[in-house]
Formats: structure tokens, sequence, C-alpha cells
């Protein structure tokens, strides 16, 4: 079984999750298919709690493997684990980020998905922390270039998600991926991207902070 959205957003990916509070969240775009076999274009991704029962079907069908609570085994497949159990209270942040990778891309700034999952290779263990991008915090970031270069943090990075809906000057998005790396030494990734965003967000965008847990 996997969830399936017709939205031309989300055409992308195919899901299958054993995660209650998941399978709500999915309810609202996305329907149920009776198959565990793919046969077409989709991206198929698991999201599991590794704790509980899941189909290994799915899971030995899936491309990418998201496991919140941390305990599904080794696997040639790639694999993005969470800490432990008590990372099923961010399974929702998980579900978030998740779906705006894999969604169709609005605007012309392409995220480079490859990088980005290369890069999570390099976690064994995450935690994932959400932030309201502000004003404050691209202002912060503006004038990067007078500043030392900082060495880069090989221990978290970010990925900002920036309201579509919102006019987003481009010299904000490059202080946000460029400043970051100079000036904290945070690798970044930002992607424009209409899903997740409906008309009553007022708000610029988000910034999920991945972080390695040792």
């Amino acid at each position: 079984m996997r969830y399936i959205s017709d939205e031309k957003e989300l055409r992308k990916i195919a899901i299958y999750t054993n995660i209650d509070s998941i399978k709500k969240k999915l309810e609202k775009d996305f329907h149920k298919e009776e198959v565990e076999v793919l046969e077409d274009d989709r991206i198929f991704v698991s999201i599991i709690d590794s704790s509980e029962p899941f189909s290994t079907k799915s899971t030995l069908n899936s491309e990418v493997i998201f496991d919140v609570t941390g305990g599904y085994p080794n696997s040639k497949q790639r694999v993005y684990k969470g800490v432990n159990k008590s990372s099923l209270a961010k399974a929702d942040l998980w579900l978030e980020v998740i779906m705006s990778l894999f969604s169709v891309e609005i605007s012309a700034d392409k995220l480079d998905l490859p990088g980005y999952l290369d890069e999570l290779e390099k976690y064994q263990k995450m935690d994932i922390k959400k932030y309201i991008l502000t004003e404050e915090m691209i202002k912060d970031l503006e004038g990067y270039e007078e500043l030392p270069k900082s060495k880069i943090n090989h221990q978290r990075f970010i990925y900002a998600v920036i309201n579509g809906y919102t006019v987003f000057p481009v010299k904000s998005k490059e202080a946000i991926i460029k400043g970051m790396e100079w000036k904290y030494g945070i690798k970044a990734f930002q992607k424009t991207c209409k899903y997740m965003f409906d008309k009553k967000d007022v708000s610029l965008g988000y910034v999920y902070e991945i972080k390695k847990e040792i």
C-alpha cells in the first residue's frame, strides 16, 4: 500500500508509512493505492518507525527510506535515520522536509537533490529543528562577503524553503545560501517551492536545521 497524490506539485512521489500521525497528515493531499510494486515514474519513499511492524516488501521496493526512530538495519538502499523512539515527536517535520524535497518545483530555482541526499549520507543519525524564516535572519547575512570566511561545520546543515507566494528578492535568496556557509560555515540548500504554503500563509518561508547526532 502506498499514498499518492493527483496534485501537480506532488505527482513525483509515492509514500509508504507505518506511522499513524503521518497517515493522518497524508490524508489531506494523498489517497491510498493498494499496491506495493511501482509501475510508474513516481519516486517511492518509505517513512517508517522501525520499532513497530512495517512492510518489508514496501521498504525493499523504496528508493529512499527515512527511518524516524533509527533502528533500520544497514542496507544498500539510501536509508536516513532519526535518533531513537523520541524522534517520533518530530515525525511531522520529517514529512514536511520529505514532501518538499520530492515535490515538483514551481520556480526556476532547482534544488540540488542528489547533492542534498549525498550530504545526508554523511550523517549516521540526525535531528531536525524548524525555524520561521524572518527578515531579521536575512539581514543578519547581508554583507557576509566582508567578513572572514568560516570553516565548514560538518555537524549540521540547513534546508531553506521559501514561500512561493511571497515576492522574494533574488539577492535575499543568495544571502541565505552563500551567507550561511560564509559567515557560519553551515552548508545550505534552498528551494523555492509553492507547496507547503497556502495563500493565507504570510511567512517568508522556513528553515530546517539538520543536525548530526552521534
